[in-house]
């Protein structure tokens, strides 16, 4: 959960060069995108076959609305710096792991337990 928040923050803090953590925008972007694909991929092998629905569709909701954010972010700071092809590969990272998050919010549904 650590890495689907820090993630977009890292991008979400990056204005003009200067940046919380780290201070090029590009490589802002791409390990923001990459950090938040390993937190989605995490998030999908460690899913539990029997979950409560409301809280897991929810969790994944959540982190996939914050994780786009980031990535909508990361696309104007791309645009507005005119970055290298290094910065599109982090949101290309970040936009599939919005689009893992969605997959895994709509498949969630109750599952009855194996006996």
């Amino acid at each position: 959960m650590l890495l689907a928040v820090g993630g977009p923050t890292l991008v979400l803090r990056q204005r003009h060069g200067r940046g919380w953590i780290v201070d090029d925008v590009v490589t802002a972007v791409t390990v923001s995108g990459l950090v938040c694909l390993s937190a989605a991929v995490g998030l999908a092998l460690t899913r539990r076959a029997p979950g409560p629905v409301a809280r897991e569709t929810a969790l994944y909701v959540v982190v996939g609305v914050f994780t786009g954010v980031g990535a909508a972010v990361g696309t104007w700071r791309v645009l507005d710096d005119q970055a290298l092809a290094q910065g599109w590969v982090g949101l290309l990272a970040a936009y599939v792991a919005v689009a893992l998050h969605v997959g895994l919010g709509v498949t969630a549904r109750r599952r009855r337990p194996a006996r």
